[in-house]
């Protein structure tokens, strides 16, 4: 009976330490590149939030700083984010109203996202701009 009760612990610590370590989360952190005034709202998506407008797993807001302007850039950081297939996303809410305002070709406020290469023509794709994370993962938003 002790054996019995000894394997089923054994069971249930090993079941628990191999979930804890498939279960990592990570960090995915960054420097947004700017140029302009205002607050800068940052989207970390996942294919599924990237479809859908202001849609995000997590969001930040940073309201831009004289320091930040100086310097043309400012760090973020995303944490707690389980291993999987990501993206950054952001726009510069110059007008304030807390929105990216859209025109007749596209937003008519500073925007960017985590560009694999050279920001495409047209509109972007899920796959422009993903990144697989499995370790703490650092990107570059330039936002123009």
């Amino acid at each position: 009976m002790t054996f019995c009760k000894n394997s089923i612990l054994f069971i249930v610590f090993l079941t628990a330490a191999l979930t804890a370590v498939s279960a990592q989360e990570f960090t995915v952190s960054g420097d947004v590149l700017i140029g302009d005034t205002g607050t800068v709202s940052i989207f970390l998506v996942d294919l599924n939030s990237f479809n859908k407008p202001g849609a995000s797993i997590r969001i930040l807001e940073h309201h831009l700083t004289g320091e930040d302007l100086k310097k043309g850039s400012f760090s973020f950081s995303f944490t707690d984010i389980p291993e999987g297939e990501y993206g950054v996303r952001s726009f510069i809410d110059t007008n304030g109203n807390g929105k990216c305002d859209l025109g007749l070709f596209g937003p008519k406020e500073p925007w960017g996202m985590s560009w694999k290469t050279d920001k495409p023509f047209g509109k972007p794709k899920f796959s422009d701009m993903s990144f697989y994370v499995e370790s703490d993962t650092y990107v570059k938003v330039i936002v123009d």
